[in-house]
């Protein structure tokens, strides 16, 4: 419950570093809340911790992030409808630009007017001919003056790549300057250790020779190494993969008790079982992180493959005859190795410009040589560098 109010209340709430170009053309540079699409308005401050300044197309002629995403208010409405103002991502051009909001293209020019280009699938064959019929029309008007660009420019579904290397040709056959706004991908990539305690259940029951025997929790230390990789295009991304190597040990100590009769006699067993387990645990996965400047909460999945353990059994079984009594001791191996599936959430705190602290906690559920399980709950505290 705790995570849920987190995420609804700090999902969108995370500033970018960039800055916004006035109505009287003025640059004012500061941090500007990200969201995935706009609409008229924008939230700014001038630093973190500044008050945040809710500006509108009567502020704002257009605003960029560092990464050079780049926004302009643009009219999205079709021809002859009311004004339709968006703060819409500038993808390209120059003598014809390009942008995108709200899952459709508005491509064009004062000169030659603007366009809507929708691309997706359509929920009939009537509507995708439509649909196809327009989009083309519009990409005959605006690259008419080179039929080479033209000819080829609406035989291919509509994508952002297609329209931006169709225009990237008619400004190349025009002679023209062309821009791409296109923002700069950084990889993001993040270390960090961690420390935490295991708590572990550990269930042998589809091993005939351990039926009946019920095992401790286990609870033991763990510590390991992290790295987060976000490919980022985006001006802040809420996705990255996620690795880490983790060692544990696993001890459990299991006891059984029976008694029946057979044949007049009265027979007791009682066993007792002590399972020690060294872990090292590779683990591959995502992490869904909300956006914030102060505090993220994420939730993290992923597998673990098959891993180092090092495993002894020791089985100690008194066997109660009537008075006479026999014991046995042995030794078994067990294997924890097959792949598993882990999930996690947490809390991060940022506490430097590249350096955080975080809080989570790990579910992971391993199989014991195809008879068995183990569930291991692990809070961990950790440092990202």
């Amino acid at each position: 419950m705790i995570l849920s109010v987190s995420f609804t209340t700090q999902a969108q709430d995370r500033f970018v570093k960039g800055h916004y170009v006035s109505i009287a053309n003025d640059t004012i540079r500061g941090w500007i809340m990200y969201r995935d699409t706009y609409l008229r308005q924008i939230t700014f401050k001038t630093d973190l911790k500044a008050q945040k300044q809710t500006l509108g197309e009567n502020e704002v002629r257009s605003f960029a992030f560092e990464n050079g995403q780049t926004y302009e208010l643009v009219n999205f409405a079709d021809k002859n409808a009311p004004s339709n103002l968006t703060y819409a991502r500038k993808i390209g051009g120059d003598v014809i630009s390009l942008y995108y909001s709200h899952g459709q293209f508005l491509m064009g020019s004062e000169e030659k007017s603007y366009f809507i280009i929708r691309k997706g699938k359509p929920s009939n064959s009537g509507e995708a001919m439509t649909r196809h019929q327009k989009n083309v029309g519009a990409l005959n008007v605006l690259f008419n003056d080179c039929p080479e660009v033209k000819d080829n420019a609406g035989k291919t579904a509509i994508s952002e790549e297609l329209l931006l290397d169709k225009l990237g040709e008619y400004h190349k056959c025009k002679s023209a300057p062309f821009k791409n706004y296109s923002p700069v991908s950084r990889k993001r990539v993040g270390f960090g250790v961690f420390a935490g305690v295991g708590m572990s259940e550990f269930n042998l029951s589809g091993n005939e020779h351990y039926e009946g025997t019920s095992f401790n929790r286990s609870t033991n230390p763990l510590f390991g190494l992290i790295m987060t990789f976000t490919p980022a295009k985006k001006a802040s991304s809420i996705f990255s993969m996620q690795v880490e190597l983790l060692y544990t040990s696993m001890n459990f100590e299991g006891t059984y008790w029976t008694q029946r009769e057979v044949s007049g006699y009265y027979i007791t067993i009682n066993s007792s079982t002590t399972v020690e387990s060294q872990i090292i645990m590779p683990r591959f996965g995502f992490r869904l992180t909300g956006r914030s400047n102060v505090l993220n909460p994420y939730l993290s999945a992923g597998i673990s493959v098959p891993h180092i353990a090092i495993t002894d059994s020791y089985d100690t079984e008194t066997v109660t005859i009537n008075s006479g009594s026999e014991t046995t001791e042995s030794e078994d191996t067990i294997e924890i190795g097959n792949t598993g599936f882990w999930l996690g959430a947490g809390l991060k705190k940022n506490v430097g410009k590249r350096s955080a602290l975080f809080a989570d906690v790990t579910a992971s559920f391993l199989g014991i040589d195809g008879d068995g399980t183990a569930l291991m709950i692990a809070p961990r505290l950790g440092f990202m560098f």
